[in-house]
């Protein structure tokens, strides 16, 4: 299972003119057989799809981080075929 997140660092000025702020997060589910269904979630919210027919599923999701300063934890959270979880950290500074 693959998970990034793209960016992972923003430096800037973090007003309230917007509570969250959007980041990309590549995700790579892959299995040893084709076609199957495959769920997962992303931060507690949930996606289903099936593999394709080398076994892999890959996606790019937008994820909310708030605007507030710090290190922010995303999961992500395979339920099926297998369980496995996987973390990745995004940084908000703010200036």
């Amino acid at each position: 299972m693959y998970f990034v997140l793209n960016p992972t660092v923003y430096a800037g000025y973090c007003t309230q003119v917007r509570s969250t702020v959007p980041i990309k997060a590549k995700i790579r589910v892959s299995t040893d057989r084709p076609a199957v269904p495959v769920r997962f979630e992303v931060n507690g919210s949930p996606y289903a799809a099936t593999t394709d027919s080398a076994g892999t599923y890959v996606t790019e999701v937008s994820i909310p981080v708030p605007v507030v300063a710090g290190v922010h934890t995303m999961t992500l959270r395979a339920t099926s075929p297998s369980a496995k979880s996987v973390l990745a950290t995004f940084t908000q500074r703010c200036t």
